[in-house]
């Protein structure tokens, strides 16, 4: 049963006219005395009887009566709520993590909202340790970050690019360095927890390096503004550090990573999320800037 055949059964009581209720809701007269067919097979009884050119509800079609008058009302308010939903600003809550949202995806916003002037952005800025309980949870949408390969069964993972990591220093860092000033390499570490720190002290470790921490930093900010007032040396995404290396307030090494701990930048979704239109858009424009190779 559909909801059209009881709001053609309510248009025939509320103008006592099979013919009145075809004109009224544009069908054909055969198809309003379908709608009615179908009520009363269902019901295995008649709604109406004719009485010479009058129509009279029957018993059963007077109890339909009061239950439709509260269906179609309910259906009214079904209505009204769809209608007051599309003219709200669709919203997408974006968990990011600071290097992709500043170094990667500075313009992927900009551009989202020329493209999609109604739709809100909400930008949540977290480590992804955090950011994974919020996309399990619902708090956010989708989350961009730049680390090794996520792989995680509830989660749906798209790789943007692959991403140089490379050790950082200033040039007079670097000159004192080569001059053998310091007794000891001036390290300077990102957030604990952090993979950008996993793949440092694991090199350290590695190579057997006696090193002093200077500076243990939760921002790359943080640890870039450090590296450029040469206090130390540390290990970065070269995305995150372009404009220094072009001013020349930095110099840069590349730096060897394996497979296992290599770096990229990467969109991130539950696998059971319902991707709506909003997030599609988002999802394609991402998808179109790197085909054109404008996400750098």
């Amino acid at each position: 049963m559909e909801i059209r055949n009881f709001i053609t059964f309510m248009k025939i009581v509320e103008l006592g006219s099979f013919t009145k209720a075809s004109s009224n809701l544009g069908y054909a007269q055969s198809t309003i005395t379908s709608h009615i067919q179908q009520i009363e097979d269902y019901l295995e009884a008649p709604v109406f009887e004719r009485l010479g050119h009058k129509i009279v509800l029957t018993q059963i079609g007077n109890e339909l009566l009061a239950e439709v008058e509260v269906l179609l009302q309910s259906y009214e308010k079904i209505e009204q709520l769809n209608k007051a939903s599309s003219k709200n600003h669709p919203t997408i809550r974006i968990g990011v993590e600071e290097t992709i949202a500043l170094y990667k995806l500075k313009n992927l916003f900009k551009d989202y909202k020329s493209i999609y002037p109604n739709n809100d952005i909400i930008l949540i800025n977290d480590t992804y340790n955090d950011l994974k309980i919020r996309l399990r949870d619902g708090g956010v949408d989708i989350i961009f970050i730049i680390d090794k390969e996520i792989k995680e069964k509830d989660f749906c993972t798209k790789i943007i690019s692959k991403e140089e990591m490379g050790f950082v220093c200033s040039p007079d860092y670097e000159q004192k360095r080569q001059e053998n000033i310091f007794r000891y390499p001036k390290i300077i570490l990102t957030k604990k927890g952090g993979t950008y720190r996993e793949i440092f002290e694991k090199y350290l470790k590695e190579k057997n390096i006696i090193h002093e921490t200077v500076l243990e930093a939760w921002s790359v900010e943080i640890v870039k503004q450090s590296l450029v007032l040469g206090m130390g040396i540390s290990i970065l995404p070269k995305i995150s550090v372009l404009n220094e290396l072009r001013d020349g307030s930095l110099v840069y090494e590349n730096a060897k990573i394996d497979k296992k701990n290599t770096i990229y930048s990467q969109l991130i979704y539950h696998k059971n999320k319902i991707v709506t239109k909003e997030l599609q858009e988002l999802i394609k424009l991402v998808e179109d800037l790197q085909q054109r190779t404008l996400i750098k």
